[in-house]
C-alpha cells in the first residue's frame, strides 16, 4: 500500500474541539484532503485543548508558550487580542520563539513531505525556515490580516523573504493574490477561498424559517468586521432586529454603543457559538449581514467563510463591496453590496430588503447557483491538492 505524503500544518488558529466556536477552516480543509495526505497540525495551546489530540483523521499537537494563568494572546486572533489588551504583547516573544522551536523539533521527528503554513506571518516565516534547513517543500496560505496589517518594516521584509521561498501560495481572494505577486512571490499566487461543505450545510439547515426583519451577523468582534457601522445603520431602521453571533475585543464597546443608540431589545449579543447554534441562527435569519471595512491599521477581510456558509444555507446576503464578497456578489442579482463603512448605504440596503422579501429570496436562490461556485469545501480541497502536487514536484529536498 502506497504511503500517503505527510503534511505538517502550521497554524495560529485551530479549534480545541470540533464543535467549539473557533474557526474550523484549517481543520476542514485537512479532513477534506485526508484521503490523499496524512496531516499533523501544530498550534498554540488554548483553553480546553490537550497536548495531543486526534480530530477526525487529523493529528493535532499543541504547545504551551506562557504561564497558563496569563496565556491567551493566541486565543482567537492574535493581532486583535494585542490591540484590545496591549499588555498581551508580552506574550509574543515566547509565542514566536516556542512556535519555531516546536516546529523545528516536529519537522525533525515527522520528516514531513510538505509543510503548509496558514498566514504568511508568522507561520509562513517558520515554514520558510524549515524549507531552508530541511529542504521541505512549502505551501503558504495568505488569509488577509497577514497581508494587510503591519505594512511596515521589518514585516514587509519578512513577507518578501518568505514568499521567495514558498513553492506555492494560496490566497483568500484575488485582491490578496495581487498583493502577493507584487511582493515578488516565487510562483504566482492562486486565489482559493476557504470553502464550506455545501451539502452538509444544506442538510443541517433543513427547512429555513426566516423571522421577518431579523438580521444576523456572524464573526469575530474586531474593527475590520464593521459591526459598529451595522449598529448605527440598524438604529435608523426601526422595524429591524439583529442577532450578533461572535465574541472578541470589541464586544464591550459594541454593547455600550448599542445601549447609547437606544437599540434596547432589538439587538442580541449571543457570544461565540458552536457550529450547531450557528446553523440554528442561519435557519432563522431574514438576511446575513457582512459589514466589513478597512480597519485603521489597514486590516481587512479576504473571503469570509461565513459568506459561503450563508449562501450554502440559502440565506440572502448583504455585504460590503470588499475583496472576496465583492468578487463573488453581483449586487441586485445574487445579493446586495454596499459601500464599506457607509452607515447610509447599509441602512438603505436593510430597508430595501425589508420592503422586498420576494426579490431577496430570489437573490438567495441565484447565489446558491452562481456565487457559491468556487467557494465550496470541495473547490478549496481541489485547489490545494493542485498546489500540493505542484510543490511536491518542484520542492527538492536538500
Amino acid at each position: 500500500m502506497t504511503r500517503r505524503p505527510r503534511v505538517l500544518v502550521l497554524s495560529t488558529t485551530f479549534p480545541a474541539r470540533p464543535d467549539d466556536a473557533t474557526p474550523r477552516f484549517v481543520l476542514e480543509l485537512a479532513e477534506a484532503m485526508s484521503d490523499e495526505y496524512e496531516f499533523t497540525v501544530l498550534a498554540p495551546r488554548v483553553a480546553g485543548s490537550t497536548p495531543r489530540a486526534r480530530i477526525g483523521r487529523v493529528d493535532v499537537v499543541r504547545f504551551p508558550y506562557f504561564p497558563r494563568r496569563w496565556e491567551g494572546v493566541a486565543d482567537g486572533a492574535t493581532l486583535p487580542n494585542v490591540q484590545a489588551q496591549p499588555w498581551r504583547a508580552l506574550e509574543l516573544p515566547s509565542l514566536m520563539s516556542l512556535f519555531m522551536t516546536h516546529a523545528w523539533r516536529l519537522a525533525r521527528r515527522l520528516q514531513p513531505d510538505l509543510v503548509h503554513a496558514h498566514w504568511l506571518l508568522p507561520c509562513g516565516v517558520f515554514g520558510a525556515v524549515l524549507r531552508e534547513r530541511f529542504g521541505t517543500p512549502l505551501v503558504v496560505t495568505a488569509h488577509g490580516v497577514d497581508m494587510h496589517a503591519l505594512r511596515r518594516q521589518p514585516f514587509e521584509a519578512l513577507r518578501r523573504w518568505t514568499l521567495a521561498r514558498a513553492d506555492a501560495v494560496g490566497t483568500d481572494s484575488a485582491e490578496i493574490a495581487a498583493i502577493v505577486d507584487e511582493l515578488g512571490a516565487r510562483t504566482p499566487a492562486r486565489p482559493i477561498p476557504m470553502g464550506v461543505n455545501a451539502s452538509a450545510m444544506r442538510d443541517a439547515i433543513g427547512q429555513r424559517n426566516p423571522v421577518p426583519g431579523r438580521f444576523l451577523f456572524v464573526g469575530r468582534l474586531a474593527p475590520k468586521k464593521g459591526v459598529s457601522v451595522l449598529l448605527r445603520a440598524l438604529a435608523r431602521v426601526p422595524d429591524a432586529t439583529l442577532a450578533i453571533a461572535g465574541d472578541g475585543p470589541e464586544r464591550v464597546d459594541l454593547e455600550s454603543e448599542a445601549t447609547r443608540l437606544d437599540l434596547g431589545g432589538r439587538v442580541r449579543f449571543l457570544g461565540a457559538l458552536g457550529r450547531h447554534d450557528v446553523v440554528a441562527q442561519l435557519r432563522d435569519a431574514y438576511a446575513l449581514v457582512i459589514p466589513s471595512l478597512v480597519a485603521a491599521d489597514g486590516d481587512r477581510e479576504g473571503t469570509p467563510v461565513v459568506l459561503s456558509e450563508g449562501i450554502a444555507a440559502g440565506v440572502p446576503v448583504i455585504a460590503s463591496d470588499l475583496a472576496g464578497a465583492g468578487e463573488r456578489i453581483s449586487s441586485g442579482v445574487n445579493g446586495q453590496l454596499v459601500e464599506p463603512g457607509s452607515v447610509d448605504a447599509l441602512r438603505d440596503a436593510l430597508e430595501w430588503s425589508l420592503d422586498h422579501p420576494e426579490l431577496l429570496d430570489k437573490m438567495a436562490t441565484e447565489a446558491g447557483i452562481t456565487a457559491l461556485r468556487g467557494i465550496t469545501l470541495a473547490d478549496t480541497a481541489d485547489g490545494y491538492t493542485d498546489l500540493y502536487r505542484a510543490a511536491l514536484g518542484t520542492g527538492a529536498r536538500a
